[in-house]
């Protein structure tokens, strides 16, 4: 056969050479890295293959391997039917070789001789299925590639038929691999028919035709077999039908796994009658069946939709699937939830499929899908509520399109223009609704917290044409609204209403949920002047109680959902009820009704909040504005409740207009530190702008707002004046918003009377006649209040107004007094950020100047804003200096080394950094890091040419704000010269001349490390001598800012640097590892522990000295402790919870570097020094640490307790299991009393007298009472009863034989305590080790003749105990035996209790 297939093939085989060396190199590739001996004779075929070739003197084909391995193929078979087992591993490997070659070979090669091939298939498939079942996948391949290339022209339409009918047979074959390959050569022929065009896709038809039969079959085949069953009779016939059932139930789950497969290759009408032979499984009620039916079903549903019309499934065939699935479903609702929730994914699927094949289709059966899921939310099961709700939220998004939303609104609109209340023909989209609506109502109420979001999804989805469609929806949550304290779903609910207001807006909500505010005062007030309330019935009862809520929780949902906003309608509606309110109130104070008054005023206060909501983003400002203006000033001179409201909307009308208009806004900083926030919660964040709020939106809402500023601003500076400091915060941000948008010509008359009044505030003397009054109490005050209003105003004056007010504050920064220096400062702050930076770079000199003359009168308050200005100034004079240095020859890095600006602002900087003042602090380590910054971006703005629009110029120096979030962008590791000149002035500060200068240089340079490791790498060795050598010194401060620099080394120099430098650090740290009195000792040894981490146990040793040995194997051995100890608690915890840990760098802080009390490491534990203290250090943020500073001391514990702030107790390492109920109830017990007290009521006299709500009450008794009452329990120890028993032995009163858990008497025993009385001593106590405690200077144990005990114990420790031998254990028991019998003549019954009971007897 060989010859003519290369004969026939080597015209048209030029430039195969590569495709046919392919399939021999993919079967070495395949089989020659595997030591099997098959895989070895599956590389031999090959070898054997390419050398017939090169014998026939032909070329490496595809048809000559073809050819040649077919031959062989033919060879092998005839061996195989003869020979023994090595030639069936023979044909196996030929069989393999052949499959592979096939793969390649022309399609008409493979029919110039299809008869013969298929013989030779056939031939090997009966040799290979009894003898060599493996072998029959390469024959199933073989069998699948002839079926690929007959034709229906030709002669071979026979033979491939015949091809892919015995393919099909082994997709259901009883062996694994033979169905796999089986059903994967069956998906690549369908896929090669539909590759095919024109005539030669008729074959492809016959296929697919084929494929039905073969299902239709199989399919049909269980149902019949368990009908046979039925009828069966005898058990031999019994038994007979169940395993005919049992064959065919098998071959149809082998079938429905082919389906898998095939049914996405399949067309019409093949795919129609496959899926109903899967579909006719489902009714079968077999759980497998119906799973891999389902399994099947849902692989055809999520196949790829085809773009030529005809290729695929049909809508006809989707539609005709999904009502027998939602029928089973339906059905399985109870007993087979996971059947459901596979079977909810494919109703789903399928809609989704058949809107993808066919939208129209798709819309007419919408609705009946949505109703037979919802139908689903009746199950019990937590589960299936879930999927089904993710199954509706995806029909949501893919099955609803616009042209249904269109014809919807069209039908309402006409339904309505005729008079009626709805299409008589109802829209698929409006029946949609309708189950929407049915799926939050109360027949599947334990399904609304996934059911509610269903309904959320809906109005995003249909925006605003949810208020036509989804009305009935609305008033449902509306209902469930009015009692939403009562529901688990509270959150769903109001996520979904505010969903619904973002979607149809404010008019439509409350046309729909109108709030009622008035009716349900009234109806409040109604109900409480009845007095026959108590004759109602519950009906009337529940309907009154609704009437009194009204919707006034509806106003919070407003407040939170509303963007984008009319506020016309805020002006047209909610002021007039406001105003409508705030009359009745008026009135009912008159008339002295206070809870009158008292719910109108809180009604009226609830409207006015949602102004700020109305002008979020509103789009309508231009319009609105000028109808509310008067309201809105009047409300605000006269109001002082309504200041807040009105104040942010008004802000937030000015700051959103300017954004919106373009302008570079930043966020007002809370400067005074009284609370107060300019950006209310819930206001949409700046990139959310609507795309309705346009730039001429913004800029006439501007314009609109802007033109009654000399309206609002006197209101305003009269309030300022006269509110207390407290309240000036939101004050002062509005007027400083209006100052943004005033005419220039009008600000400037308001600045110039606020600043005369400044000037004769200042100049008046305190008991002058004429002095001005307003303000404040003193002079002091009132020039605070002033400059306050000068301070807001700045942000929007011109050049002259900032040179007046740089006049002001100039001299005021030299003041004694702290509250004008501090506002001076801050005067002084806010005009370096005035212009975007410009008046600064025209100032700098003056400036400059002004804080280097103000160093040594700087006041503590006053530190903080004159370090912003500091910060915003030292980027100029370190540019300007590497300049200056850099022409007179030198490279650039100057230090403070020199007498200069830079060396005097930048040493208060870095001293700054060991404020008391935390905000300081905090302050300084920011500036520290963000002039490198700014260095940096002035750099590559140089580089590039451009400049930064905003705040470009010395303005953008502090990265506060929208800086830091663009220096989040840039690259802190990729920074250069700027950091690495910038680390080096701070260097110089640690030659100081004070331990303080040097220890604060010292921890600045540790923040830059940390913040610019990669940039700094080159540096820290040139740092290290002198941080060692300070570490040798004797001032404790410069030594805890050395071991901290040091720890930041170990954690952010990189691994191979840090190791460098080990040999020099280590000794260094060493020389304080013995010191505990500083705990230089722990720090010493965090700092090991780090290095060890990072390099390695041995490189940490090999640079110890060999006397701190000890120290490293000491630290090695408890973190192997450590390490065990975590891995047993992960093993044995429930969930098997592993914490992971990220290399993410953490936040800095100094707290946690420079501290004397180390805190936790980063892994988490605690490290202590004896009983007190903690060791480690962690850059953990602290929400991830286990917590702050523990106790030192048992007091500190116990104060800790206290005061609420003790720990859950834990027994030794094993923490306290939180649901062990008896370990809970011991854990609330105190220390000494963890055993559970009972209480017995049947031995209770009255003794403890209980109040009118049943709580005992405990008297104090006097010293003579208790003393008589001990006295009269010591003579009555024999006969009394105690009022209540305790484990403990404890009691509280009347007689004190203490009672055991199994109701005996135990004895006690007397002794006297400091004023003479007896008590009575327990068990416990007189068998305790303090009675053998030697006295004075003797040691060990001591022989007691009062307790006639030996000081260890009756009964010795017996290995023989432990022996299983009988012999072993009888002589265990009679040396028992023996020591009872001598504890018993000891005077064991000689006792009390003896006597008492012999007496008795």
């Amino acid at each position: 056969m060989s010859s003519p297939c290369v004969s026939d093939g080597d015209g048209d085989a030029d430039g195969l050479d590569a495709s046919a060396r392919g399939a021999l190199a993919r079967l070495r590739a395949a089989h020659g890295r595997k030591a099997s001996a098959s895989s070895s004779r599956v590389v031999r075929v090959c070898d054997a293959i390419e050398s017939a070739i090169d014998g026939a003197g032909a070329r490496v084909t595809s048809t000559s391997v073809f050819a040649a391995a077919f031959g062989a193929l033919e060879r092998a078979i005839e061996a195989a039917e003869t020979g023994g087992e090595e030639a069936l591993e023979a044909l196996e490997a030929v069989s393999a070789a052949a499959a592979e070659a096939a793969t390649d070979a022309d399609d008409r090669v493979v029919r110039a001789k299809m008869e013969r091939t298929c013989e030779v298939i056939m031939a090997c498939g009966r040799v290979v299925s009894a003898r060599a079942p493996k072998s029959m996948r390469h024959v199933a391949k073989l069998l699948a590639r002839c079926a690929s290339s007959a034709d229906a022209s030709g002669g071979s339409e026979k033979f491939g038929k015949r091809a892919f009918q015995a393919t099909l047979n082994l997709s259901v074959d009883g062996r694994p691999k033979v169905r796999k390959a089986a059903v994967y050569a069956l998906s690549d022929v369908m896929r090669r028919m539909r590759e095919r065009t024109g005539d030669a896709r008729g074959l492809g038809e016959t296929y697919g035709e084929m494929t039905a039969a073969f299902a239709r079959k199989i399919g049909e085949a269980p149902e019949g077999a368990a009908a046979e069953m039925e009828k069966a009779r005898g058990a031999a016939g019994a038994k007979d039908a169940r395993a005919r059932a049992t064959a065919a139930a098998t071959e149809a789950l082998y079938m429905l796994g082919a389906m898998k497969a095939l049914l996405p290759t399949l067309d019409e009408p093949a795919c129609g009658a496959c899926v109903d032979a899967c579909v006719g499984l489902l009714d079968l009620d077999e759980p497998l069946l119906t799973q891999h039916a389902t399994e099947a079903l849902l692989a055809l549903v999520n196949s790829p939709t085809s773009d030529n019309s005809g290729e695929g499934v049909s809508a006809d065939t989707i539609m005709g699937m999904m009502q027998p699935v939602a029928a089973v479903a339906s059905a399985n609702l109870n007993t087979a939830p996971t059947q459901v929730i596979s079977m909810a994914r494919l109703l789903a699927r399928a809609q989704c499929k058949l809107h993808a094949v066919d939208a129209a289709s798709s819309e007419k059966t919408l609705p009946t899908t949505f109703h037979s899921l919802v139908k689903l939310f009746a199950t019990p099961h937590e589960g299936v509520a879930t999927e089904i709700a993710e199954a509706l939220i995806s029909l949501m998004r893919s099955c609803i399109d616009s042209g249904m939303v269109q014809d919807s609104i069209k039908a309402i609109a006409s339904a309505r223009a005729s008079g009626k209340a709805a299409p008589p023909k109802p829209s698929p989209l409006m029946l949609v609704a309708s189950s929407v609506e049915a799926a939050i109502g109360f027949r599947y109420r334990g399904a609304w917290s996934v059911s509610i979001p269903v309904v959320t999804c809906a109005f995003i989805r249909l925006g605003p044409a949810s208020g036509p469609i989804l009305s009935g929806a609305l008033n449902a949550l509306g209902e469930m609204g009015e009692h939403a304290s009562e529901l688990l779903c509270k959150q769903q609910l109001q996520d979904c209403i505010t969903a619904a207001i973002q979607a149809m807006g404010p008019e439509q909500v409350l046309q729909a949920l109108p709030l009622k505010l008035e009716e349900a005062i009234d109806a409040e007030l109604s109900n409480r002047d009845d007095e026959d309330g108590m004759d109602m019935d519950e009906h009337d009862i529940m309907n009154a109680a609704s009437r009194e809520t009204g919707r006034l929780w509806l106003i919070p949902l407003l407040r939170s959902g509303l963007i984008g906003a009319s506020m016309s309608f805020f002006a047209d509606a909610i002021l007039p009820q406001a105003r409508a309110l705030g009359t009745r109130a008026e009135q009912a104070r008159n008339k002295q009704s206070a809870f009158e008054a008292q719910r109108c005023s809180a009604a009226e206060h609830a409207l006015w909040s949602l102004f700020p909501a109305f002008a979020n983003w509103p789009n309508d400002a231009a319009e609105a504005f000028p109808m509310m203006a008067k309201d809105l000033g009047n409300a605000l001179s006269s109001r002082i409740d309504l200041q807040g409201p009105i104040c942010e909307g008004l802000k937030r009308l000015i700051r959103q207009g300017r954004i919106g208009a373009g302008v570079y806004e930043v966020d007002d900083d809370d400067e005074a530190g009284d609370g107060a926030s300019t950006i209310a919660a819930g206001e949409a964040n700046d990139d959310d702008i609507p795309a309705s709020f346009t730039v001429d939106v913004a800029e006439a809402q501007l314009a609109a707002v802007g033109k009654y500023a000399r309206n609002f601003l006197p209101i305003l500076f009269n309030l300022f004046i006269a509110s207390p400091t407290s309240r000036r915060g939101e004050l002062s941000h509005t007027i400083g918003a209006f100052a943004k948008v005033t005419d220039q010509q009008q600000l400037g008359g308001f600045f110039r009377t606020v600043l005369r009044k400044l000037v004769k505030v200042t100049a008046d003397d305190p008991g002058a006649p004429d002095a001005l009054v307003e303000g404040g109490d003193d002079k002091t005050a009132r020039r605070c209040t002033f400059m306050d209003l000068v301070f807001a105003l700045v942000s929007g004056l011109d050049d002259q107004g900032l040179e007046m007010v740089y006049k002001i504050a100039k001299p005021a920064c030299l003041e004694k007094e702290s509250v004008i220096q501090k506002r001076a400062y801050k005067l002084l702050n806010e005009l370096c950020e005035a212009l975007d930076g410009k008046w600064l770079e025209a100032h700098a000199d003056e400036v400059e100047e002004l804080l280097v003359s103000g160093v040594d009168s700087c006041l503590p308050s006053a530190r903080r804003y004159r370090l912003k200005v500091i910060g915003r100034i030292l980027p100029a004079l370190q540019e300007r200096d590497s300049e200056a240095d850099a022409e007179q020859g030198g490279d650039g890095t100057e230090n403070m080394a020199g007498a200069g600006s830079l060396t005097v602002l930048l040493s208060e900087l870095i001293l700054a950094t060991k404020e008391a003042n935390a905000r300081t602090r905090t302050l300084a380590y920011q500036l520290l890091i963000s002039i490198p910054r700014s260095i940096e971006r002035k750099n590559a703005e140089k580089a590039r040419g451009g400049s930064r629009s905003g705040s470009a110029g010395v303005a953008a120096w502090l990265g506060t704000g929208d800086d830091q979030e663009d220096d989040a962008h840039m690259d802190t590791e990729q920074m250069g010269a700027g950091v690495r000149r910038f680390f080096l002035t701070v260097l110089a500060g640690i030659v100081g001349s004070s331990p303080t200068m040097q220890s604060a240089t010292i921890m600045a340079l540790a923040r830059l490390l940390y913040e610019f490791s990669s940039a700094l790498v080159s540096t820290v060795p040139e740092l290290l001598p002198a941080v060692c050598a300070l570490l040798e010194g004797k001032s404790r401060e410069v030594v805890k800012s050395c071991l901290g620099f040091v720890k930041v080394v170990a954690v952010r120099l990189p691994q191979q640097e840090l190791a460098a430098e080990l040999p020099r650090l280590i000794p260094a740290l060493l020389h304080w590892s013995e010191d505990s009195k500083n705990r230089f000792k722990l720090k010493v040894r965090v700092v090991l522990e780090r290095m060890c981490k990072r390099c390695g146990y041995d490189v940490v040793e090999a640079s110890v000295p060999r006397e701190h040995s000890a120290l490293i194997a000491h630290i090695k051995r408890e973190e192997t402790r450590l390490e065990k100890k975590k891995k047993s608690s992960i093993a044995g915890s429930e969930h098997g919870a592993k914490s992971t840990r990220t290399a993410r760098r953490s936040e800095w802080r100094d707290g946690d570097i420079f501290s004397d009390d180390e805190l936790d490491d980063s892994d988490g534990r605690t490290r202590r020094s004896g009983r007190g203290g903690r060791d480690g250090g962690s850059f953990a943020p602290a929400s991830r640490r286990g917590g702050g500073e523990g106790p030192r001391s048992a007091a500190e514990a116990a104060a800790k307790r206290a005061t609420g702030g003790a720990r859950l107790p834990a027994a030794g390492d094993t923490p306290l299991d939180l649901l062990d109920d008896s370990a809970m109830r011991r854990s609330m017990l105190p220390q000494g009393e963890r055993r559970r007290v009972r209480f017995e009521d049947e031995d209770d006299d009255g003794a403890y007298k209980t109040g009118a709500d049943g709580k005992l009450m405990i008297f104090e008794e006097s010293e003579g009472a208790k003393r008589r009452r001990e006295e009269a329990e010591e003579d009555g120890s024999e006969g009394g009863r105690s009022r209540y028993t305790s484990r403990t032995g404890k009691s509280r009163g009347g007689a004190t034989a203490r009672t055991n858990a199994s109701g005996k008497s135990a004895r006690t025993s007397g002794t006297h305590n400091s004023r003479g009385v007896k008590r009575q001593r327990t068990t416990h106590e007189r068998h305790s080790a303090d009675l053998y405690k030697a006295k004075g200077k003797t040691t060990g144990d001591v022989y007691s003749k009062k307790t006639k005990l030996e000081p260890y114990a009756y009964w010795p420790l017996d290995p023989k105990l432990l022996n299983r031998r009988n012999s072993k254990k009888v002589a265990a028991r009679a040396q028992l035996g023996v020591v009872v019998k001598s504890a018993k003549a000891a005077g064991i019954l000689r006792g009390k209790k003896s006597k008492r009971d012999a007496q008795s007897v």
